[in-house]
């Protein structure tokens, strides 16, 4: 069903959509969100999962 979400945005933007799956094996992400997500904020403490990025920058 994610798959499907994503093909549809993929679709819709073109050369424009600059995103990719990121493999459910693939901790680099969550790690780097634990260095950066501190004490206060509101995802702080809750279990993430990484599934796409940018491929123009670091968002996930």
């Amino acid at each position: 069903m994610f798959e499907d979400l994503f093909d549809e945005l993929a679709r819709k933007y073109g050369e424009d959509f600059n995103w990719s799956i990121i493999s459910n094996t693939n901790k680099y992400f969550i790690e780097e969100a634990k260095r950066e997500i501190k004490e206060g904020h509101p995802l702080y403490g809750e279990t993430m999962y990484s599934t796409i990025k940018c491929d123009s920058n670091d968002d996930v």
